[in-house]
C-alpha cells in the first residue's frame, strides 16, 4: 500500500463545519476525507484568523483552501457535499412538524450552539428576540443540553444530525437558518494535487 500524500489545507474556524473543537474538524475535513477523489490524500487542516486566510490565498503559494480565494483561472472549486447543507435546529422529538416562518417565533426559547463571535449578526438577530444563547464546545455537548431538558433547542447541520446515536429522541426542523454547499478550492500550481486536479471532471 502506497503512502498518503499529505496536503496542507487552509480553514478558519467555522463551525460546523470547520473547527478545532471537534476531533475530526469539522463537517467539511470529514467529507473530505470521505470523498472518492480525495480520499486517496492525507489533509491536514492548518487553522488561521480569516485575515491570514485572506492573506495566504492571494499569495498563491498554498494547494488546497477552504477559506474562498480570488478568482483565477488556476484555481478549481470542487464540492464535496452531494447535498446542501441545511442549519437548523434539533429539539426533543415532538408528533407535530418542527417548523417556523420567522426567528420571532423562537422567541424567549433557548438555544445551545458552537462558540461563535457575540458580535456576528447572526448572533444579534437570534439575542434581538429575546432567544437565550448557551455557548458549548461541541455538537455533542449541544445536543447533550438538549437531552437533558438544559435548553430548548441545539443549532446543528442536517448531516450531523442525520449521524447521532440518539437521533431517534430527536427532531430536526423542517425550517432552516441557511443552506449551503461545502466546496474546497484546489491551486492548478500545487505540484502534490497534479493527479487529483487531473482527474476532476471539467463542468459543462
Amino acid at each position: 500500500m502506497f503512502a498518503q500524500t499529505k496536503v496542507d489545507v487552509i480553514a478558519v474556524e467555522y463551525p460546523p463545519f470547520l473547527t478545532l473543537s471537534k476531533k475530526n474538524y469539522g463537517t467539511s475535513i470529514e467529507l473530505l476525507n470521505k470523498n472518492k477523489l480525495t480520499s486517496n490524500f492525507s489533509w491536514v487542516p492548518l487553522f488561521y484568523p480569516p485575515a491570514r486566510a485572506n492573506k495566504l490565498v492571494y499569495s498563491g503559494r498554498w494547494c488546497a483552501s477552504f477559506y474562498p480565494p480570488p478568482p483565477s483561472e488556476n484555481i478549481i472549486r470542487y464540492t464535496l457535499s452531494e447535498e446542501n447543507v441545511r442549519i437548523g435546529l434539533a429539539r426533543l422529538h415532538q408528533p407535530v412538524e418542527f417548523f417556523w416562518q420567522s426567528i420571532s417565533e423562537l422567541k424567549s426559547h433557548s438555544i445551545s450552539l458552537l462558540r461563535s463571535s457575540d458580535k456576528s449578526d447572526f448572533i444579534n438577530r437570534l439575542k434581538s428576540e429575546n432567544i437565550s444563547i448557551n455557548y458549548v464546545e461541541s455538537v455533542v455537548e449541544a445536543i447533550d443540553m438538549v437531552l437533558s431538558g438544559k435548553v430548548d433547542y441545539a443549532m446543528i447541520d442536517n448531516i450531523a444530525f442525520n449521524e447521532l446515536a440518539e437521533k431517534n429522541r430527536l427532531q430536526f426542523s423542517s425550517s432552516y437558518f441557511f443552506e449551503t454547499q461545502i466546496d474546497i478550492y484546489f491551486n492548478k500550481q500545487c505540484e502534490q494535487l497534479k493527479p487529483l486536479i487531473e482527474s476532476i471532471p471539467l463542468k459543462d
